[in-house]
């Protein structure tokens, strides 16, 4: 439950929301990786009290995930490496490791919001609009 409060009430810098989807998404993923921690400690124990190694836990913590997926269909890795890392970064910076970066790229943009800002900042006292090369002038000088 604390999964679906925070991403549902999670802003982005501009004040935009979680789409509903990927609400539920990230919420099915939070849950998936409390259990792969539950199930992960439950088998470590378990092979150290029968003396075994256990070095291989991940592998079989992986295989669970994947069976688990024909139940409920997340989105986390298959590969053990690549789960074994989501799973750490879950633990260090909590339920905000699973909001993908996609939302808030703008490398496509060819104004950043920070130089759009810095430009109205620059032309905001201004009685007429600037041409090109007053532009080009006042921006070369700063």
């Amino acid at each position: 439950m604390a999964a679906c409060v925070f991403f549902s009430t999670y802003r982005f810098d501009n004040n935009r929301p979680l789409p509903e989807d990927t609400i539920e998404e990230y919420t099915l993923n939070a849950s998936v990786l409390n259990t792969i921690g539950k199930v992960y400690a439950k088998r470590k124990e378990y092979r150290r009290e029968l003396y075994s190694e256990t070095g291989d836990v991940w592998s079989v913590v992986t295989g669970e995930s994947i069976r688990f997926r024909d139940r409920q269909p997340h989105t986390l890795p298959d590969y053990e490496g690549a789960l074994r890392k989501k799973w750490k970064k879950y633990q260090r910076e909590g339920y905000k490791s699973l909001i993908s970066g996609k939302f808030m790229n703008q490398n496509r943009r060819i104004v950043t919001i920070d130089m759009e800002l810095f430009l109205n900042n620059l032309f905001a006292d201004r009685q007429k609009k600037p041409t090109m090369a007053d532009i080009t002038g006042m921006y070369s000088g700063f």
